[in-house]
């Protein structure tokens, strides 16, 4: 159910959305600060900190197009406003974006990985070292991969994602 005050959000986007390059709404992620104003709409009756972030998301979404088209400036402080709403719903209400634990834990497979095929590789295959590397490495990104869409499918079904 769509409040009076995210069809407001959602009509100061949509009215800016045609002066902005198209490249720039995609990059500075303008379909997602939606996706912010309802959570933090949904949030804001408990969380002090969410309703604060109201007159944020408002002072973005009537500003976008100055916010984007204007200097590096401007550019900095729209980035710095969303990052500071994503990082509240990450870290207070556990809301994570779409991807955030399969691209996390592929790193997190990648390191592990390769340090285990560096070290196996230098105590049991000295002279295949480059493809006991290699060989980790794709295991490692892999079990990582498998993982954090695991958890990225369960983030979803919690309906705590981006």
């Amino acid at each position: 159910m769509k409040t009076e005050w995210f069809e407001m959000i959602e009509r100061n986007i949509e009215s800016q959305k045609s002066l902005i390059y198209k490249k720039d709404i995609k990059f500075y992620q303008i379909d997602k600060l939606l996706k912010f104003a309802s959570k933090v709409e949904n949030f804001s009756k408990k969380c002090k900190e969410c309703n604060q972030m109201k007159s944020e998301i408002e002072y973005i979404s009537s500003n976008i197009e100055n916010l984007l088209t204007k200097s590096m400036k401007s550019k900095k402080e729209y980035e710095s406003r969303f990052d500071n709403i994503a990082n509240h719903l990450k870290n207070e209400h556990k809301i994570y974006s779409s991807t955030y634990f399969s691209s996390l834990y592929s790193m997190y497979g990648t390191v592990a990985g390769l340090t285990m095929g560096f070290l196996f590789g230098y105590l049991f295959f000295k002279e295949n070292l480059y493809a006991a590397v290699l060989i980790f490495w794709a295991i490692g990104i892999i079990v990582g991969r498998f993982f954090g869409i695991r958890e990225d499918k369960l983030i979803k079904r919690e309906n705590r994602n981006i």
